[in-house]
């Protein structure tokens, strides 16, 4: 690869790096339309295209990544305007903490943790930090999920005031979690353009 064409794909790569994730870049791994397909690697797994789907792409050294499949990745909100031809890419910023519950002053969260025993039954509340949360969400919810990607944790909605900072606490109870390993807290935040939750957010939960 020549100099010009690495300097291409690094300004690529050089977007996302500022979005806080790890993505890289490996040789041709078929044809698609006469093009070579590009295998693109984020936070270390390829990224996955379904059967219909534009893969990703490399053009005259440049690579071209269909920005839906970036956005679901690395938790963008993407909104395509058919009419104008243009998308619209947004990041909330969001914290997640995860505590036994508030401070007897009300004030602060007590007990944090980020491990819990398995198969033991726990009841803790997870508090959401939320700004910059600029396009028309309606409601959010959090999701727990396994390493597999199974619903472990459903919890209620919470119907947004027309805010683009808040916070919000969620409790959620009587927790089992019967795996070791990594399991995985979303932050989802629904549309209203498409009716449609979209993760937003996500933060590790380790069970041992």
């Amino acid at each position: 690869m020549n100099g010009l064409k690495a300097k291409k794909i690094a300004i690529v790569i050089s977007l996302f790096t500022c979005l806080n994730v790890g993505i890289s870049y490996a040789g041709a791994a078929g044809k698609f339309k006469d093009l070579d397909i590009a295998s693109i690697f984020f936070n270390g797994r390829e990224l996955s295209f379904k059967q219909d789907d534009v893969p990703a792409l490399n053009v005259d050294g440049t690579v071209l990544v269909p920005v839906e499949a970036i956005a679901e990745k690395a938790n963008l909100l993407a909104i395509p305007d058919p009419d104008s031809g243009t998308t619209k890419l947004y990041k909330p910023n969001v914290h997640m903490i995860f505590g036994l519950g508030e401070s007897k002053d009300g004030k602060g969260i007590r007990d944090l943790f980020g491990k819990v025993k398995k198969g033991v039954p726990i009841d803790f509340s997870v508090f959401v930090q939320v700004d910059n949360l600029i396009p028309a969400i309606r409601s959010v919810k959090l999701d727990m999920v396994d390493s597999a990607g199974n619903k472990v944790v459903s919890s209620k909605e919470y119907v947004l005031p027309g805010k683009e900072d808040f916070w919000y606490t969620w409790e959620l109870n009587h927790v089992v979690l019967n795996y070791t390993g990594k399991y995985t807290v979303r932050f989802l935040g629904k549309l209203d353009s498409d009716n449609t939750y979209h993760v937003l957010s996500e933060k590790n939960l380790v069970c041992e």
